[in-house]
């Protein structure tokens, strides 16, 4: 999920690039077709600089996704658009800014909701909300080498693995310059305490997760039984450290 959310916002600020082209995307492609980059192919012929939106197609198990902007007034740091991405089980909204010389995007304000029961893709049953508090992606050199960073800040809530509900608790995810991607999770209020990291890249479908469980008498048997057979007994806790496939 945290990858997937992190190639989409990325993109998001991709589409905004378009803006450079001016115009609708039917007359970019006209005029300059081998010029546009792969992703301009889900943007729809009407789409412009005011207003536009972009059919992004599902992914593995993230689902398709509609991408909507709508045009505001500048302010001090460039063009500013109002954008949205919506789709079974995800709801967020946020801000793109394009700087006045086109030399770098940022999304900003990026809030809304993910359905973790639909995005996760792990190998083992996971359901909760994911509620975004805080997001932004900055992509500068946008005209020479583009340079990607980003940060995510989520409250994880009713959140269930394999049937077991492990309560609630804050995800921090960061994207580096480079791809590489970490998130950590800190929950409570359920059979276990449960600490978690995963690290990954963007190119990489593929994470490594480190998690630590507290044995206590509310960890359901099935899932002792798995930790015993994937993970490592710690005194009153087990430590699981197993490469894990990410969407």
């Amino acid at each position: 999920m945290i990858r997937a959310l992190f190639l989409l916002l990325v993109l998001a600020a991709g589409l905004a690039a378009a803006a450079l082209f001016q115009g609708q995307m039917h007359h970019a492609r006209q005029a300059v077709p081998k010029a546009l980059p792969g992703w301009s192919e889900a943007v729809a012929p009407n789409a412009g600089l005011r207003q536009g939106m972009a059919e992004l197609p599902a992914s593995g198990r993230w689902p398709a996704t509609r991408l909507e902007w709508t045009a505001r007034a500048p302010d001090a740091d460039g063009w500013v658009w109002d954008v949205s991405l919506t789709g079974k089980g995800i709801a967020l909204e946020g801000h793109v800014t394009l700087g006045f010389l086109a030399e770098s995007v940022t999304v900003s304000n990026v809030r809304g909701s993910i359905d973790l029961g639909v995005v996760a893709g792990l190998p083992i049953d996971v359901q909760g909300i994911a509620r975004l508090v805080a997001g932004q992606v900055n992509v500068t050199d946008l005209r020479g080498s583009p340079v990607v960073s980003a940060t995510v800040g989520a409250q994880l809530a009713a959140f269930r693995m394999d049937g077991a509900d492990f309560g609630e608790g804050p995800l921090i995810a960061e994207l580096e310059e480079g791809g590489i991607w970490r998130a950590k999770l800190d929950l409570s209020g359920g059979v276990s305490p449960l600490q978690a990291a995963l690290t990954g890249a963007l190119a990489d479908p593929v994470a490594q997760l480190e998690a630590t469980f507290d044995d206590g008498p509310a960890l359901p048997p099935t899932m002792r039984a798995m930790l015993a057979a994937a993970g490592q007994a710690d005194g009153q806790a087990w430590r699981l450290s197993v490469a894990v496939p990410v969407p």
